[in-house]
């Protein structure tokens, strides 16, 4: 008898981040992750960030469990899950289960605090599926693989349906340069390759292609962050460092260098204290490495902390994120000591280099020095893998097809030809097709479709999430393309705002602003360059 199993790229095509991929027949219904997409740069929607919306996808396909399978914690790949709450009602209407599956106590901790609005209302199962463990959504049977990533506990998936292999990566890459053979034993994506031996189609990232790839690994970061911070500490010099609040791989090594040359570490980030709560839990750290680290609760209590190490959140420069408030707030400046100087240990989202690019002139404004991966290549490394990595893990596990995922069009052209030049098959995802293998005795085949409903979309907006038809959305967008900004002097809240005037350096823009705080938020927002000027009147 033919079986088939259709697979669909629903998010983290030509978007920074949203990744979900659909699995489904006639039988069952699986989605690899539910992330949020920050805002791309060339989109006119005004939203914080945005979600797939699954119901209607499991209307029309006649499912009624939403069955999510997490690779790891990172919010582009698991955010989307803190919304379910706000689909209460809908999912009750339509009398959806959901089922959660994680790899390990630290990833169902994080899924818990996550969705943990939700779990007084709706049942969801939140099932801890340990690595290398088989566990079953209807008859296919999937496992965990560990492989090797900026995040902690962090896996592929391997689905096996029929007697044939699909290889779901993740996000990965390998812990070791691929040309130090000797040290591959010990990466944890090379041991998931050794497991899977060969497999029959390969759903994998995109993520650095087309990019200037450094070959450099986690290691070298931290002997360049350890040289910098030997040095300037010799100096006495206070050291920020800014980074993703859900890299605890980076903190352990910075951890590891503070112990090393007998410093603590202070740190401010309301996530980042979320992240090491939990990664203490689940016995992450040592005592040693969790007693060097000390939370702070101000900004003056943070610069004036005689820990010479600091770590805060807003590598992107996000609003309201502590990094911001150092850079923007004028009260700040006289707690900042001379010759402080801020790492970014973390890559520049594109939709946020304008406003990184701000940051850094305010920082520098305020007398504080800056190093990023554009002076210094080893303060960062990505953690993607490279198209040398992905030759070496395609030549071995000899794939018939690939689909090349989460990244925009180009990369996924890149990655294509990749492919063919290991005479794989690539397959295109596209946001109006999925593809559909059919399984025939040993025979694997496939056929496109045209999907011919919306694949619709849930936008946030101040933790509130709205359909991409909702007034409160069209009239955003109206605004922004006619250009125009709104104030809302009583309130002191800036409810629209047209973002046409926001990437031209010379103009200056006259607002009836309150305070200083509406024209932080004004430009760390839409990227504005220009002057502002505070007025009440």
């Amino acid at each position: 008898m033919t079986k088939f199993l259709n697979i669909y790229a629903m998010g983290g095509i030509e978007e920074i981040g949203a990744n979900c991929t659909a699995y489904w027949n006639d039988d069952l219904c699986f989605f690899v992750d539910y992330g949020i997409c920050l805002q791309n740069i060339d989109d006119i929607t005004p939203y914080n960030g945005y979600y797939m919306d699954l119901v209607p996808f499991l209307k029309k396909i006649n499912q009624k469990t939403i069955n999510i399978v997490i690779t790891h914690c990172h919010e582009d790949h698991v955010g989307g899950i803190a919304y379910i709450h706000n689909q209460i009602k809908e999912l009750k209407a339509n009398n959806i289960n959901i089922n959660i599956y994680v790899s390990s106590t630290f990833n169902q901790k994080v899924v818990i605090g996550k969705c943990h609005k939700s779990l007084n209302e709706i049942k969801i199962n939140i099932i801890n599926a340990s690595n290398n463990q088989y566990f079953y959504i209807g008859n296919v049977k999937l496992k965990f693989l560990k492989v090797d990533h900026s995040a902690l506990e962090c896996n592929g998936v391997l689905i096996e349906y029929q007697n044939k292999k699909i290889f779901h990566t993740g996000d990965w890459r390998f812990k070791y340069l691929i040309k130090n053979l000797d040290q591959l034993s010990n990466s944890d994506t090379y041991q998931t390759m050794l497991k899977i031996k060969k497999c029959d189609i390969i759903v994998g990232e995109s993520t650095k292609f087309n990019d200037i790839n450094v070959a450099n690994t986690e290691q070298d970061v931290e002997n360049e962050l350890s040289k910098i911070i030997q040095d300037l500490s010799k100096k006495q010099i206070d050291i920020i460092i800014t980074m993703f609040s859900s890299n605890m791989i980076r903190l352990k090594n910075i951890i590891k260098i503070a112990i090393k040359y007998e410093q603590k570490i202070s740190y401010m980030s309301y996530t980042l204290k979320n992240y090491i709560s939990i990664s203490n839990q689940t016995n992450q750290f040592t005592s040693q490495e969790y007693s060097v680290l000390k939370h702070e609760n101000s900004i003056e209590k943070l610069l004036k902390s005689k820990n010479k190490i600091k770590i805060v959140s807003g590598c992107q420069n996000e609003y309201n994120s502590t990094l911001n408030k150092i850079a923007y707030n004028p009260k700040n400046a006289q707690f900042i000591k001379k010759g402080t100087t801020v790492i970014f240990s973390a890559t520049a989202i594109p939709s946020s280099k304008k406003r990184i690019e701000h940051l850094h002139r305010k920082l520098d404004d305020c007398g504080i020095n800056v190093i990023d991966s554009d002076s210094n290549n080893f303060v960062h490394t990505s953690g993607h893998a490279l198209p040398s990595d992905m030759y070496f893990m395609y030549k071995k596990l000899e794939p018939k097809y690939l689909i090349p995922i989460h990244g925009n069009i180009l990369k996924i052209k890149s990655h294509v030809k990749l492919a063919q030049s290991l005479q794989i098959q690539p397959l295109m995802p596209k946001k109006n097709k999925y593809i559909q293998f059919i399984f025939q005795e040993n025979n694997l085949t496939h056929k496109e479709f045209i999907i011919y409903f919306p694949i619709k979309k849930k936008y946030i907006l101040d933790r509130k999430t709205f359909n991409e038809e909702d007034p409160v959305i069209q009239e955003r967008k109206n605004l922004i393309v006619g250009g125009a900004i709104f104030i809302c002097k009583a309130t002191n809240i800036i409810h629209c705002i047209g973002a046409k005037i926001g990437y031209k350096d010379t103009q200056t823009i006259l607002l009836c602003l309150k305070n200083n705080k509406d024209a932080n938020y004004i430009k760390t927002t839409i990227g504005f360059q220009g002057e502002i000027i505070i007025s009440e009147n």
